[in-house]
């Protein structure tokens, strides 16, 4: 008997889970990409969750935040992979982090797009 595939609609459902994950104190991102973020005069940030090192391009580099972001593309893959989903059924996914002007940086969207093979977007955002 062959396994059921999962629909390609589930995929938004991973992006909700991940976005949520990733604005999450789980995700150990906070105060390490505000900081980041502060010290070059941004208020946004973009990463690539397929990348192997998804560190933001143009931001200093900080290992605290480094490492966080490692251990966010291993719980990506680890939802991905609930969703009945493997890394090669998406061609891209993109996390864009938004801090608001002021603040210490503990309050911040998360828009995650997941591009799959076939081409449809799926894009949730947690705020």
């Amino acid at each position: 008997m062959l396994a059921a595939v999962p629909s390609t609609k589930s995929l938004r459902g991973v992006a909700h889970n991940l976005a949520h994950h990733a604005q999450s104190g789980l995700a150990f991102l906070y105060p390490h990409l505000w900081r980041a973020c502060s010290d070059v005069g941004v208020r946004q940030a973009h990463l690539d969750l397929l990348s192997q090192a998804p560190y933001p391009v143009g931001l200093p580099y900080r290992e605290p935040l480094a490492m966080a972001l490692h251990t966010l593309r291993g719980r990506f893959l680890d939802i991905l992979d609930k969703g009945g989903f493997a890394a090669s059924d998406v061609s891209s996914v993109e996390l864009v982090f938004e801090f608001p002007p002021e603040g210490d940086g503990s309050i911040y969207s998360v828009r995650a797009v997941l591009t799959a093979m076939n081409g449809r977007d799926y894009t949730a955002t947690v705020r």
